[in-house]
C-alpha cells in the first residue's frame, strides 16, 4: 500500500488547518475519484474523513473500499454499512438505498466538516440525528461562501430524488471556481 504521509482527511479538519482554497482542492479531487468509481458502476459506502488519505504532495487517495460492491442496474442495498455520522436518513432508518446517493450524502458531510470543523448533525442517539437531518436543522455558522453553503444543502438533502448527484455536484459554481 502506497504511504500517504500526508495523513488523512480528519487531522486536517481536528487542527482546523483547512484554508477555503484547500477545501475546495481536496473536495474537486475527492469528488474527481468519486465520479470515477461511480462511472465504474462501483461505490464506496464507507466515505469518512478517516478514509481520505493525503499524500506528501497533498494529493488526495480515497482509501478503505472493504464495503465498496458493484452496482448493476440502479439496484437498491440493503447492508448497514458506513460510520453513523456520515449515513443518510434512508440508512439510519435500514431502508433499502441507493449506494450513489449515499456517497453523495456522505461527501457532504466531509465538505461540512472541512468547512465547519465538525459534524453536520450531532446528537445523543440515532433517532434524534434522523430529525436533525430530516428537518435539514444543521449549524453553518462558519460557512461564508454561499456557493458552499449551497452544494452542501444539495448533498445533505434527505430526499433521495432531491439530492445532488455526482454530475451536478461538478456542475455547481463550488466546484468549477
Amino acid at each position: 500500500m502506497e504511504l500517504a504521509e500526508g495523513g488523512d482527511l480528519l487531522e486536517k479538519v481536528m487542527k482546523n488547518t483547512l484554508s477555503m482554497e484547500d477545501t475546495k482542492r481536496i473536495f474537486r479531487e475527492i469528488v474527481t475519484a468519486l465520479a470515477h468509481c461511480h462511472s465504474q458502476n462501483i461505490v464506496h459506502r464507507d466515505l469518512k474523513l478517516e478514509n481520505v488519505l493525503l499524500g506528501k504532495d497533498g494529493k488526495v487517495k480515497l482509501a478503505d473500499f472493504g464495503f465498496a460492491r458493484k452496482i448493476e442496474n440502479a439496484q437498491l442495498s440493503n447492508t448497514f454499512c458506513g460510520s453513523a455520522s456520515y449515513c443518510p436518513p434512508e440508512i439510519l432508518q435500514k431502508k433499502a438505498y441507493n449506494a450513489f446517493a449515499v456517497d453523495v450524502w456522505s461527501m457532504g458531510v466531509i465538505l461540512y466538516a472541512m468547512v465547519n470543523g465538525g459534524f453536520p448533525f450531532e446528537a445523543s442517539n440515532i433517532h434524534q440525528m434522523v430529525e436533525c437531518q430530516l428537518i435539514k436543522e444543521m449549524p453553518v455558522s462558519k460557512v461564508t461562501v454561499s456557493q458552499c453553503l449551497a452544494i452542501i444543502e444539495r448533498m445533505l438533502e434527505p430526499e433521495v430524488e432531491k439530492r445532488a448527484t455526482i454530475e451536478e455536484i461538478m456542475n455547481s459554481q463550488f466546484f468549477k471556481n
